[in-house]
């Protein structure tokens, strides 16, 4: 359930977002580019976007905590990692989500 990282983002959160996706994105998404990841963030959706992504990544989340077991999808040679609750707080995630929508326009 996402609802509870859908607030505003602040400036702070921001701040405090850029910390936390240097330490758990930008070996993947330098910036919030491609580079690993086969294509830029996009900086266009919904927090829920960014949410699902970071708890579910490519769908194993879903697969192992047992919401959907046909939630994997796998893309040859790439694979995005989720990260649980006891990897990032739901607080941690807006602050990622706020850093997100504060980057520029991708190339």
């Amino acid at each position: 359930d996402h609802r509870d990282l859908h607030s505003f983002p602040t400036r702070r959160s921001s701040d405090l977002g850029k910390e936390t996706f240097y330490a758990a994105c930008h070996s993947c998404h330098p910036n919030g580019n491609a580079g690993i990841a086969p294509k830029s963030i996009p900086r266009d959706q919904e927090p829920s976007y960014y949410a699902r992504y970071i708890r579910e990544g490519d769908g194993l989340g879903a697969v192992l905590s047992g919401v959907d077991p046909n939630a994997y999808q796998y893309k040859k040679g790439r694979f995005m990692p989720f990260f649980g609750a006891d990897r990032l707080s739901n607080e941690q995630i807006r602050d990622i989500i706020a850093y997100i929508k504060s980057l520029p326009p991708t190339p």
